[in-house]
């Protein structure tokens, strides 16, 4: 299997417009080499930012907010931070992000988390790449947070069956 590797470093510098939601670093699935960041970037500035010096660019991808973020604030909060990437049908996103919409209704209030962010690719494409970004307080919470509501559970089912591949890393904010 490919080594994933995907965010090295963008700057939070506004003169490349835009500004950074956080930086993370692996817990568990990235290498302790790499980063993510997570950069909120105005529509016609999604090409051509330059990692600073000392930072390689690995892979860069240009996503849109579903139904979360409602804004673009910096993440803030310690705990672990999920990023799970997901390859799916392009017809399959909007009934993901329902399905996803509906299970978070129980699945927030069951456990410690905060879903952050579900991201979809800009560009839309017979398979696409997503992306949903979930806070737990901790590795225990996560753990807890598998065996979720009957109700939730239903939906993240039917929501599993929609998605090719999931490749999720756990990751903890760096800044």
């Amino acid at each position: 299997m490919d080594e994933v590797k995907t965010w090295a470093h963008a700057s939070s510098d506004p003169k490349q417009g835009g500004h950074c939601i956080g930086i993370f670093s692996g817990v568990l699935g990235l290498a302790n080499t790499d980063c993510f960041v997570l950069r909120s970037t105005p529509v016609d500035m999604t090409e051509g930012a330059e990692p600073p010096d000392g930072f390689e660019l690995i892979r860069h991808h240009v996503f849109h907010a579903t139904i979360r973020p409602t804004d673009s604030r910096a993440f803030d909060r310690p705990g672990v931070y999920v990023f799970r990437f997901w390859s799916l049908a392009g017809e399959n996103v909007d009934e993901v992000v329902d399905l996803s919409r509906h299970a978070w209704l129980s699945f927030e209030t069951d456990f410690a988390t905060e879903v952050k962010a579900l991201f979809r690719q800009s560009t839309p494409e017979s398979t696409e790449t997503a992306l949903l970004i979930t806070w737990y307080q901790n590795l225990t919470v996560w753990e807890q947070s598998r065996m979720p509501s009957e109700a939730a559970k239903a939906h993240f089912q039917t929501r599993a069956a929609l998605i090719e591949r999931a490749l999720p890393i756990a990751t903890r904010l760096v800044i």
